[in-house]
């Protein structure tokens, strides 16, 4: 089904434009984050003002003798503290979305608004502090709109319903034993919060816009951008939603002169190949690879490429932060990364950028040590196409990371095919095994040399204990420096790791009894 087909679909269900009302008037959920990060301090200080005000009278009425607190006063003050409270608890609840929770906000403000009146009229003439011509209340309004942003109508009704809230508690204060002590009140004491509700509402209206140009200036197509995830050479990886389905989404954007080219003509071509291969990745139909739902280019040029949103690891960061891992447990995740593997080369793709931080043990429904091998973004046809447009290749370049190049690669001996995907699998094994890469080096330039002419020392030699011999030379043998000595085939290397018996096995109880306790949700 294409865009088009579901603008239609929305409409029909809508009675109106695709997205509906609600949809355009939302902010970007990162800033509606911000402003409820912001409500709970400003209504932790609130809850702490209205407790603090009962000790400071208190102990001005046993120090100066003052007039004790009344009832009514104590009452309020302590229902002001267990609102704030109840308010927090409400603002760090998982069950509301960010909109719910500022909006929750604005009917906190208009009983912030109801309680700061109070404080004035009971406290304040207990301290022979005058009255009378000012209430705190409306700073208290314009406070807010800085703070918690809101469509304008709803801005409106919030800062009405505050303003409105300080004559209705002088009324009722009246009729209670605080009457006969208040002073007299000017008309200016319930004008200034009139004028400063509708300064707010103005206020309100150019806040809500920014933010609203700011969701706008991320929007992809049909999907927003939310929180930046990590940012590369090749780009950033954002997490972000499609703006009508709310599918969770991981949005790669990848900028022109980040594929190469030295100008426009260059560029364009280097973004119509990774165009292309973003095409071919798409393809791909093995479960143990990253899914693409959508990909597209934006008015400057960048390229954005919007993926499924994974749970867990990247296999780098899983062995930084918990060292080398079992045998067993290499065995499991290598299989699965050698399932999307076999898919590609298949299809006649290498995915010429194999390393750990492109392969993902992540959490998939009830199932956890999933692998998902990612970044297909230097993904190259075994064999060109007869239909590939001249032009789209980038002959001589060198393409890849360093610490895992082929050293066919490095030399461009030879064209890259499978056997260099082999090459970097097994540098992958090295890592999760003895958490250390398979060569080390000044810089990139020593690295490469390293792949080049050194030989490998084995992983088992780096390791306290040994390595199922099986394992260790298969791994290995991934690391050849003639591609003719490699296992031929992904097919190969994964039937002889799924034939190794190895105790214990990696089980999913192991498996997720290690979830529960590293990363549970």
């Amino acid at each position: 089904m294409d865009e088009q087909q579901l603008d239609q679909i929305v409409k029909a269900r809508t009675g109106g434009s695709a997205g509906g009302t609600t949809s355009r008037l939302e902010l970007p959920p990162d800033l509606l984050e911000q402003a409820v990060g912001r409500l709970t301090i400003v209504v932790g200080a609130f809850g702490l003002v209205m407790l603090g005000s009962i000790v400071l009278n208190s102990v001005l009425h046993l120090t100066l003798a003052t007039i004790p607190l009344p009832s009514v006063a104590l009452a309020s003050r302590i229902g002001g503290a267990v609102a704030a409270v109840g308010m927090i608890g409400l603002l760090r609840s998982r069950g509301l979305s960010p909109q719910r929770k500022c909006d929750l906000g604005l009917g906190f403000e208009v009983l912030g608004a109801a309680g700061i009146v109070l404080f004035e009229l009971s406290m304040m003439p207990a301290i022979g502090v005058p009255i009378g011509h000012f209430s705190a209340a409306a700073i208290w309004i314009l406070l807010f709109r800085l703070i918690v942003p809101a469509p304008p109508l709803k801005a409106l009704g919030a800062a009405l319903g505050s303003a409105a809230a300080v004559p209705l508690v002088v009324g009722l204060l009246r009729h209670t034993a605080l009457g006969p002590s208040l002073p007299p009140i000017y008309p200016i004491y319930y004008l200034t919060s009139l004028g400063s509700a509708l300064v707010a509402t103005a206020l309100s209206v150019h806040i809500y816009r920014l933010g609203r140009a700011v969701g706008e200036a991320r929007r992809l197509g049909s999907y927003h951008l939310e929180e930046l995830l990590g940012a590369g050479g090749m780009g950033e990886v954002w997490r972000g939603s499609h703006a009508r389905l709310k599918r969770p989404a991981a949005i790669k954007l990848i900028k022109p002169e980040t594929l190469g080219g030295r100008d426009d003509g260059a560029r364009t071509t280097a973004l119509q190949r990774f165009e292309r291969e973003a095409q071919a990745t798409a393809e791909l139909g093995s479960p143990h690879t990253v899914t693409v739902y959508d990909f597209g280019r934006t008015r400057d040029g960048t390229f954005y490429l919007v993926m499924e949103l994974l749970d867990g690891f990247d296999l780098e960061t899983l062995v930084e932060q918990h060292g080398p891992l079992p045998p067993e447990r290499v065995v499991h995740l290598l299989a699965q990364a050698c399932h999307s593997l076999m898919d590609a080369h298949r299809r006649g793709l290498v995915h010429r950028d194999v390393k750990p931080a492109n392969i993902f043990a992540c959490r998939l429904g009830p199932d956890v040590d999933f692998v998902k091998v990612l970044d297909f973004g230097l993904v190259k046809h075994i064999e060109p196409e007869e239909s590939d447009e001249p032009g789209l290749t980038r002959e001589g370049v060198v393409t890849g990371t360093p610490a895992y190049m082929p050293p066919e690669v490095a030399l461009g001996s030879e064209p890259t095919d499978e056997r260099a995907d082999i090459y970097m699998l097994g540098c992958v094994a090295y890592w999760l095994l003895t958490g250390k890469l398979v060569f080390d080096g000044a810089n990139a330039v020593a690295l490469i040399s390293n792949h080049i002419h050194a030989e490998p020392v084995p992983p088992s030699r780096r390791l306290d204990g040994g390595l199922p011999a099986g394992l260790e030379g298969l791994v290995m043998s991934c690391l050849a420096k003639d591609p003719a000595d490699r296992p031929e085939t992904v097919d190969e290397i994964r039937s002889q790791l799924l034939a190794l018996a190895i105790e214990p096995p990696w089980t999913q109880a192991r498996a997720t009894a290690w979830w529960d306790e590293h990363h549970s949700r």
